[in-house]
């Protein structure tokens, strides 16, 4: 086989085997990905004891520590409605 012949086969091998692996990890990464919801939504549709990514602002004041457990409300980003939250285990570092 001519060398630039083999050149050419290697380079669209390498190409497409790297094409499948991006979109392996684009489809892999889309799929692990949960919709986060606000206060608003969760008050809307939420199901009991089903646990959700949640955004919005910590109310001021609200904040209250027990051991491991964290309890703090959370309002929609623009004002409005309040969820009560309760979070067990390691703090991240953005909460107090």
């Amino acid at each position: 086989m001519d060398p630039s012949r083999k050149r050419q086969v290697r380079l669209v091998v390498a190409l497409t085997a790297a094409l499948c692996l991006a979109g392996a990890l684009m489809i892999t990464t889309f799929s692990a990905a949960s919709p986060e919801r606000i206060p608003s939504q969760l008050i809307a549709g939420a199901e009991p004891g089903k646990t959700y990514k949640l955004g919005g602002k910590v109310v001021e004041g609200s904040v209250q520590r027990s051991g491991d457990t964290l309890k703090f409300e959370m309002k929609d980003p623009k004002g409005g409605a309040t969820v009560p939250v309760t979070y067990t285990g390691a703090v991240p570092d953005p909460l107090p």
